[in-house]
């Protein structure tokens, strides 16, 4: 006899619509600009705490390279009950199954990829699907970046040393993919090679014409 009312202030695509139902407590992890929750089980509670303890310096870097959270309500982590094949983002909500949850940050690359997906993907969304690598390929990059910043391995190793399945499936572009290929890690690997050739030649060119405006200022006075 009770109803529920949700509201969501922003605009917000179909399928980035989620409802979770279980027995899960409800806890505010940090305000470092952006308000975290964390909604699990409590029996995963000090296991999540080693998982998923750095999400406010993902936030943190994220919000510096990609602009402001886009979303008024904060973000929000689900763990489930049971165990799920592999994480999925929803409108300011990322929900991981039980087994990322194990207390030896084995997710922690998924959990850069999903909050990564509010800005792309959730705040901007694509029209039709085969331009689905501008979600998935951006959110693959911030893994990168996040390794990076963390002092682990590169994003230009990444890129020179990727898995040998990155050669497979969809290039590292706009196609357009069948309905069940364009989520696949191959693709996504290979798609976020395209964002670091664009950043490379962007880093080149800003290098080269910082170097021509020195050349030009000393000339002017010389």
């Amino acid at each position: 006899m009770t109803t529920w009312v949700y509201e969501q202030a922003e605009p917000t695509s179909t399928y980035l619509v989620t409802l979770q139902i279980g027995v899960y407590s409800r806890q505010r992890m940090s305000k470092n600009g952006v308000e975290i929750f964390s909604v699990l089980p409590d029996r995963l509670r000090t296991n999540f705490e080693t998982d998923f303890g750095r999400q406010s310096q993902m936030m943190k870097l994220f919000v510096k390279l990609f602009g402001p959270y886009p979303l008024a309500g904060g973000y929000t982590v689900v763990v489930t009950d049971d165990d799920l094949e592999i994480p999925l983002e929803a409108q300011g909500i990322s929900i991981f199954g039980a087994n990322h949850c194990d207390g030896q940050r084995n997710s922690e690359r998924l959990i850069a990829h999903e909050l990564a997906h509010q800005w792309f993907g959730n705040s901007v969304t694509v029209q039709r699907w085969r331009h689905i690598w501008l979600h998935e390929g951006f959110a693959c990059y911030a893994e990168w970046l996040w390794s990076e910043h963390c002092g682990e391995r590169t994003a230009d190793e990444h890129a020179r040393h990727p898995p040998e399945t990155a050669q497979l499936g969809a290039g590292p572009g706009p196609r357009r993919p069948r309905p069940a290929r364009h989520v696949r890690r191959p693709g996504v690997q290979a798609q976020a090679l395209t964002l670091h050739a664009l950043r490379s030649q962007i880093d080149t060119t800003s290098l080269r014409c910082s170097r021509i405006g020195r050349t030009a200022t000393g000339t002017a006075a010389r």
